[in-house]
């Protein structure tokens, strides 16, 4: 009897250890005279030297965004990357955090959640209200698309802990220690 419960556990749990980040992409602001194309070199350097994150030598510059990937499917150490990037020349700052991460759909006292096994407590949802894609012509963020805006009113809320991946910006709401997610895109997954 007891192995029957152990291998119950044990399949239960590696379904949850799949759940994790999937992908991360940096926003990353430049003041530099050729933008960012042109000194990109400087903050991959420097996001180079971390060991929990490895970044795509090439970025988008059409958006100001670079790939980046997490060791373990963890969330991305925004103090850390933020303090190297500044480190990597006065011209460069972190806009944002896109993660796009496998975990299921909480609810706790009416708000939503994202639960990751790979992280110790659930992340708060919230609809989206600035994306932080660059668009250097105008010198500006793009502003959300319709769709953007409209993802978090689209995730359930009657059927929770249903596995989804999602995308949205990470945030450190301020007063508060634990991190959201600005909701952009969802798919829910079958069991």
């Amino acid at each position: 009897m007891m192995k029957a419960i152990a291998l119950g556990i044990t399949l239960s749990l590696s379904g949850l250890a799949a759940a994790q980040v999937l992908g991360v992409r940096l926003g990353v602001h430049s003041t530099c005279p050729d933008g960012l194309g042109g000194c990109w070199s400087g903050p991959y350097e420097a996001l180079s030297d971390l060991k929990d994150i490895t970044v795509s030598p090439k970025c988008d510059y059409s958006r100001w965004m670079a790939l980046a990937k997490t060791a373990g499917g963890r969330l991305p150490n925004m103090d850390e990357i933020d303090r190297v990037v500044t480190r990597a020349g006065q011209f460069f700052s972190v806009r944002g955090y896109e993660v796009t991460a496998k975990g299921f759909l909480l609810t706790r006292a009416g708000q939503l959640y994202l639960s990751i096994p790979t992280e110790m407590s659930p992340l708060l949802l919230v609809p989206a209200v600035q994306g932080h894609e660059w668009d250097p012509g105008k010198g500006s963020e793009r502003p959300l698309t319709k769709e953007q805006t409209a993802a978090y009113s689209k995730l359930p809320k009657r059927r929770p802990s249903k596995p989804l991946v999602l995308t949205g910006w990470l945030r450190r709401p301020k007063g508060q220690g634990s991190l959201a997610i600005e909701v952009t895109d969802f798919r829910l997954l079958e069991r």
